[in-house]
């Protein structure tokens, strides 16, 4: 899946209680890994939520802020906010993507970011979240399954989990979920199964449905589903279905969107290539709203 990327708008390092936005790195197994923080007036005077933000397959950190436009929810709420970078513009999702082919170690680089940013700035650790599309979606969840003592609750679209890592040793504690997903999303289909074109080709995945039940599974949710429809107001032609189960351990819940006739896309975001390729972007949800919205709600108990 590939991002348009734009220009870099990031400063220098930026002084005490100064909000802004500047490009920090690190050094892990040779590579530099670089990530663009914002911070917003006030970060020095308490401890903030930290949220993850992750790019596509082919895209890039500054790219997938004028795709999703997180960066004014940030200085609005009051949180910190990051876009990394991965290597070639890749995840170490557990699919053969490029990473992957690499030996990337993407788990130990957010590891790191979150010692680094800790250590400069005053972070509230039990609001740590993730969120990305596609290629950064896969990895939102691999970071979900295999460091679920950090995430407070993580949010993935047009994508799912890669089964390898389903079918793994590790046991996630409870972490609270989001799904969303387009129904004509022909580059993840919602019905999960054998990856079919890009890096990733030959993965297995699973289903939007299965990981969402996987999820509800490992929060222990016994609830039945409140099932709600978003209408076609914006009249774009698509509609939206909202799942949502609650009351699992520690509080988490898990919700899922299914996008009818939506494309490969971040709802509410930038259609950043024509439909014809990626499908329909929905303007009947904020997706960047929405998550923040779920994120502010379900700190980590």
């Amino acid at each position: 899946m590939l991002l348009l990327a734009c220009r870099k708008e990031v400063t220098t390092p930026l002084g005490d209680n100064e909000a802004g936005t500047y490009t920090d790195s690190l050094t892990l197994d040779g590579h530099a890994r670089t990530f663009i923080i914002t911070l917003p007036e006030g970060w020095n005077n308490q401890a903030l939520p930290l949220v993850f933000v992750l790019h596509g397959g082919g895209g890039t950190a500054d790219g997938t802020e004028k795709l999703t436009g997180f960066k004014a929810i940030a200085l609005r709420e009051k949180f910190i906010l990051v876009y990394p970078q991965g290597i070639e513009k890749s995840w170490n999702d557990g699919r053969s993507t490029t990473a992957n082919q690499m030996g990337v170690n993407d788990t130990a680089f957010f590891r790191l970011m979150i010692e680094r940013i800790s250590s400069k700035y005053k972070v509230n650790n039990k609001m740590i979240f993730c969120t990305g599309i596609s290629n950064g979606g896969f990895m939102t969840s691999t970071l979900a399954w295999t460091m679920s003592n950090f995430f407070a609750a993580c949010a993935s679209d047009a994508a799912t989990i890669d089964s390898v890592i389903v079918k793994s040793n590790k046991h996630p504690s409870p972490v609270s979920m989001m799904y969303m997903h387009g129904t004509l999303d022909w580059i993840v289909p919602i019905e999960g199964g054998t990856a079919s074109i890009g890096e990733a080709s030959g993965s297995v995945f699973l289903s939007h449905a299965n990981a969402v039940n996987t999820w509800v599974k490992i929060d222990n949710i016994n609830s039945v589903p409140v099932i709600n429809t978003i209408p076609d107001n914006a009249r774009d032609g698509t509609s939206i279905i909202k799942s949502e189960y609650t009351n699992g351990s520690n509080e988490t819940s898990v919700v899922s969107y299914i996008i009818e006739n939506g494309g490969h896309t971040w709802p509410g975001g930038l259609q950043y290539l024509p439909e014809a390729l990626v499908g329909k972007t929905t303007k009947n949800l904020n997706a960047s709203e929405t998550i923040w919205a779920f994120f502010k709600s379900h700190p980590k108990l």
